[in-house]
């Protein structure tokens, strides 16, 4: 189960590394509002294009952080049923 774990960790380590990311670089996604460009339908789109990909990477690395960590939740509801089923059966103790 240990490798698992650790992949499990992994994983979610990726989808907040994916997160931390897009915050690092969401004011270069957009640029700065101002005279001239204020009111410009092309500034608007623009604007809910950077919000739609910044809303779409994030819950993708929440996604992606909850499927590390469920991996690690089964890792340690597997290893907790096989030690049951080692007790009642008399078994080696699972490592």
């Amino acid at each position: 189960m240990p490798g698992l774990r650790t992949l499990g960790g992994e994983i979610v380590g990726h989808g907040s590394e994916l997160k931390r990311n897009v915050t690092a670089v969401e004011v270069q996604l957009l640029p700065p509002g101002g005279p001239g460009v204020n009111g410009w339908a092309a500034f608007d789109a623009t604007t809910r294009a950077s919000d739609g990909w910044e809303a779409y990477l994030n819950g993708l690395g929440g996604r992606i952080e909850a499927a590390g960590q469920s991996l690690i939740d089964s890792a340690n509801n597997y290893q907790g049923s096989d030690q049951r089923a080692g007790q009642r059966h008399g078994g080696v103790p699972v490592q």
